[in-house]
């Protein structure tokens, strides 16, 4: 494990990944708990595509009317669709999306850090390095769990927000993203999720208190 050289700043800037249904949103709400400032790049991503006007219009121009609504908001379902069944046009909109999003994700962490000199800025973030926002990072930890546990997990939240996604296509999205054992690889933490909740919770927070460590060595 290498991890970043923060002798020459206070405080500690972290990017949080995983896979999908991993757990890293429930890692990330942990260490908020316990004084981290979270930042969530799925909402950032769903603020952008809500309101800023520059993405929009760039969103109409790559995937055309077909992804937005009648009232002129963009059918994030109908996006999503687009993207997931095309590796080209999944790009597209990452080109669209990333750098507006690594920018504000730049920002807050700094403010965060500038305002806390010994706190911890977590960057949630399920493309972290397929974006190459964790080279901005001081220390990378990717959540990680068994496929067939993430794909079952997957299926009842979906289930549960009324979708209609089956098994195939989670496993389809599933098969798009980084390997999850790249992910392991390039992290200089990794916290296995595949057993109980109390599980996630001791190792998540033996993972927290190494971050502590490094916070006070600066």
């Amino acid at each position: 494990m290498q991890v970043a050289n923060v002798s020459d700043k206070r405080g500690l800037t972290v990017g949080l990944t995983g896979g999908m249904a991993c757990g890293k949103t429930t890692v990330a709400r942990l260490w908020g708990a316990m004084g981290a400032r979270v930042i969530d790049s799925d909402a950032t991503v769903h603020r952008l595509l809500r309101e800023d006007d520059d993405v929009r219009r760039e969103v109409r121009e790559a995937f055309g009317d077909d992804v937005f609504r009648a009232d002129g908001a963009i059918d994030r379902p109908a996006l999503g669709r687009v993207v997931f069944g095309d590796e080209k046009a999944r790009q597209t909109l990452m080109g669209i999306l990333h750098p507006k999003t690594l920018a504000i994700h730049r920002a807050e962490a700094e403010e965060h850090i500038t305002a806390h000199p010994t706190g911890v800025a977590v960057i949630d973030s399920p493309l972290l390095f397929e974006s190459g926002l964790d080279a901005d990072m001081d220390v990378t930890v990717t959540v990680a769990a068994p496929e067939q546990t993430r794909i079952r997990r997957a299926l009842t939240r979906a289930q549960a927000r009324g979708s209609l996604v089956d098994e195939h296509e989670l496993r389809r999205r599933n098969a798009m993203q980084m390997p999850l054992d790249e992910k392991r690889a390039r992290a200089d933490f990794v916290i296995e999720n595949d057993a109980s909740m109390d599980d996630l919770q001791e190792r998540s927070m033996a993972v927290w208190l190494a971050l502590a460590r490094l916070v006070e060595s600066t």
